[in-house]
């Protein structure tokens, strides 16, 4: 599992790594026009955000971003592309957003607007681009795990999740995105996460009549342009 959170932490990280190189070659002007046309576009935003659910092993969600920005950055690849044959073809954009609502999540939203999700996972893994999550953890046994979030948000709720004794360890990506942890009162939480122009913040009420969980949660990773939060209950 380790090696699994790894993997896909050096995948997204390339990915954030190459867009910064190539934004900083094309304003040095190092980057040729034909090449800075297409690298620097709105499109290749989608096909980025289509590679990092690749990554994270969302293959539904990759495949249909990076179709899209495929196939708006046609015109910017062939120079022989009549924008005529292009908007004959925009109904696909019709059959992605359909199949994408055939093959999503389905379930109640609630009333922020999340996707309600129920996990039973003692260690997580969530992954949210560009949209928002709400995850309700009733581990038994809850040991930590992964949650990332790209230019997106998700609400991570352990009011009725049981620590493991032996503690557990969540690690935490925001870039660009928002993270809120809430915790019951009576978790001992100790938090190490890097920022770079982000935040993490502590916001829990201390205090109350509960003992301490034997074990604590360690809440480390990082935020890029991103922040987060952990409250309590």
């Amino acid at each position: 599992m380790e090696n699994i959170h790894s993997s896909k932490r050096f995948g997204t990280g390339i990915v954030i790594v190459l867009a910064g190189i190539i934004l900083l070659l094309a304003n040095l002007e190092l980057l040729p026009w034909p090449w800075r046309r297409v690298l620097v576009s709105w499109p290749m935003i989608l096909v980025g955000v289509g590679l990092i659910n690749f990554i994270h092993r969302q293959r539904t969600v990759g495949l249909i971003f990076t179709l899209v920005g495929v196939y708006f950055l046609l015109p910017r690849i062939l120079h022989d592309f009549d924008w005529y044959d292009f908007w004959r073809f925009w109904p696909v954009l019709l059959i992605v957003g359909g199949l994408s609502m055939l093959w999503g999540r389905r379930g109640p939203v609630s009333k922020d607007g999340e996707m309600p999700k129920a996990s039973e996972k003692d260690v997580l893994d969530e992954t949210t681009v560009l949209g928002n999550a709400s995850i309700w953890s009733r581990s038994t046994n809850f040991r930590g795990g992964e949650v990332t979030t790209v230019l997106g948000s998700c609400m991570l709720h352990l009011s009725e999740a049981r620590l493991s004794d032996q503690g557990a360890v969540l690690d935490v990506s925001a870039v660009l995105g928002n993270v809120k942890i809430f915790v019951p009162r009576n978790w001992q939480v100790q938090i190490d996460v890097s920022n770079v122009l982000g935040s993490f913040t502590d916001k829990r009420l201390m205090g109350g009549d509960q003992p301490s969980t034997p074990g604590v949660l360690l809440i480390k990773g990082s935020c890029v342009l991103g922040g987060g939060e952990v409250l309590n209950y």
